[in-house]
């Protein structure tokens, strides 16, 4: 259940708009909003002013993740902070900026390798607008000590994803690629990625439970994604 609960909002309703502020809890994560609108003249319209704007700072700890199914007792411990920032018009957002400060978990990534405790510096931000032609287009970096991702994702008109972008996935010592991943003409994705480095030994298990799988499970899934792989040392 993700209503806002314990909460204590204050509104208030002037001239130029209306703002509503607070905090209370999403889930199990404390959240602290301000949301405000206000009432544009059609000279500000077409100047595009955007007339709502929200800012919300919550923690965000593995209990949270879990509830949108991601298991992220996996790979964290601890909570992060996140800060997001959108605009737009009414319920509709046309730009996104949220920042992520990584620093007070506990993480560890181990297809990659990589591994951070509390109090290690790491943190990341994700953007989202929407281009001329109305398509979705988000960006994304995190950067830790060892650890550089770095890409974005372009979405259909429909809201579907259409492809990604990789400048880079990096950890020290063990994986250094660029690639993307792109739709082909009858639906499924071709992922092509090159590099100086990829260590494959975390993914061998992976790679023999598929080829191990049933063979209409694993022919149905070959056909959805193509892998393409150069790396210079694997």
């Amino acid at each position: 259940d993700f209503a806002l609960t314990n909460s204590d909002v204050r509104a208030e309703v002037t001239q130029d708009g209306l703002s509503i502020s607070g905090a209370g809890r999403l889930g199990p994560a404390p959240v602290v909003f301000d949301w405000s609108e206000r009432f544009l003249d059609d000279e500000d319209v077409a100047a595009g002013e955007v007339p709502s704007n929200l800012v919300v700072s919550a923690r965000v700890t593995p209990d949270l993740l879990n509830e949108f199914g991601i298991a992220a007792r996996n790979f964290m411990q601890g909570e992060a902070v996140v800060e997001m920032r959108a605009g737009g018009s009414g319920r509709e957002s046309s730009a996104i900026v949220a920042g992520v400060d990584l620093t007070p978990a506990s993480l560890e990534i181990p297809e990659f390798g990589w591994r951070k405790e509390y109090d290690e510096p790491a943190r990341g931000t994700i953007r989202y607008a929407k281009n001329a032609m109305g398509v979705g287009v988000a960006t994304g970096d995190i950067r830790a000590d060892g650890l550089e991702l770095l890409g974005d994702m372009t979405f259909t008109a429909a809201g579907d994803l259409d492809a990604v972008g990789i400048e880079r996935i990096f950890s020290r010592g063990n994986v250094d690629l660029r690639g993307g991943l792109s739709r082909r003409s009858d639906g499924g994705f071709v992922l092509d990625m090159r590099g100086p480095m990829f260590d494959a030994s975390p993914w061998m298990d992976t790679f023999l439970s598929m080829s191990g799988a049933d063979g209409d499970a694993a022919e149905s899934e070959q056909a959805d994604l193509q892998i393409r792989l150069n790396a210079d040392r694997i």
